[in-house]
């Protein structure tokens, strides 16, 4: 990964969680901690000026979009290694007043670009829910990606939307 920085934290908050450390000297470069309702992502890159002097690399710019990603949806999320097997809860909610018989799961990435996608045989009746346990590989590319998840009946009309979950991260 390639990013500018200059410095590091020599002191941060209790409670907070290092996000990116610095491999000169493994000191933390960035920082996430609770400030009242919300929270402070603190850092010592300075991709600002890098972009302003057409110098900022795809790993920045893949970094701001998943800061992004996850300030949308600011939760605790699954931390994973590339190619690394993820167990997930996904709740699978049937909002509607017709039965489904076939489940379809999406992993996108920060971009919304799909980069894996199943569809699993699994009826639902009408204004249902479980608990569905899904296994797969992480993706080799660093990130936080999302899972959507979409419900079909026999003809292979959609009768929900596209739902979120928590993203997993590699």
């Amino acid at each position: 990964m390639c990013l500018h920085s200059t410095g590091y934290f020599s002191q941060w908050p209790e409670g907070s969680k290092i996000l990116l450390r610095r491999t000169k000297n493994n000191m933390p470069a960035m920082i996430l901690y609770k400030y009242g309702e919300g929270y402070v992502i603190a850092t010592t890159l300075y991709t600002d000026y890098s972009y302003a002097q057409g110098s900022i690399t795809e790993d920045e710019l893949s970094l701001i979009r998943d800061i992004i990603t996850w300030c949308k949806n600011p939760k605790d999320f699954t931390e994973s290694k590339p190619n690394e097997e993820i167990k997930i809860e996904i709740k699978i909610e049937n909002l509607t007043d017709r039965d489904s018989d076939k489940i379809k799961i999406e992993i996108k990435d920060g971009g919304g670009n799909i980069v894996k996608e199943e569809t699993i045989p699994y009826p639902l009746t009408p204004s249902s829910s479980i608990t569905y346990n899904y296994t797969f590989t992480a993706p080799t590319t660093l990130g936080i990606y999302s899972i959507y998840y979409e419900l079909y009946i026999d003809a292979g009309l959609i009768n929900q939307a596209p739902t979120i979950n928590q993203a997993p991260t590699t």
